[in-house]
């Protein structure tokens, strides 16, 4: 048989005591995992992810500023369109070009570029692109 210690105090817990216990002890098992390898590993996924879009930005912008947005008869390349918006109550026009997507609009960094090419012939009138 074993032996039992009388010289270790006895413990008396309460019905209180023990539900806070167990809440305690529930509150701790529902908190995830957390591995700090998986965290290292997202934050240079990140790292990575960030340096790639700031990447491809550049490389559109380049590719949108060295567009001649002109076909080979000097007209436009694009594509305007009318929108109402609705909040302002306003008409606007705004276009994209067909060869590198750049997006003409009127809050563009340089307003006198969404004038420019506003005014240039898109193209002859019934011959269709």
């Amino acid at each position: 048989m074993a032996t039992q210690h009388t010289d270790e105090p006895k413990l008396n817990i309460t019905m209180s005591d023990l539900k806070d216990m167990m809440a305690a002890l529930v509150a701790e098992m529902k908190k995830p995992h957390v591995d700090p390898d998986i965290v290292a590993r997202n934050e240079a996924t990140k790292v990575r992810m960030r340096a790639q879009r700031e990447e491809s930005e550049r490389d559109l912008e380049a590719i949108q500023n060295s567009c001649s947005h002109l076909r080979e008869d000097n007209s436009s390349r694009i594509a305007w369109q009318e929108q109402f918006i609705r909040a302002t109550k306003l008409y606007v026009i705004d276009g994209f070009c067909q060869n590198c997507n750049k997006h003409f609009h009127p809050n563009m960094k340089d307003p006198s570029e969404y004038a420019k090419w506003l005014k240039i012939p898109t193209g002859k009138v019934g011959l269709i692109y």
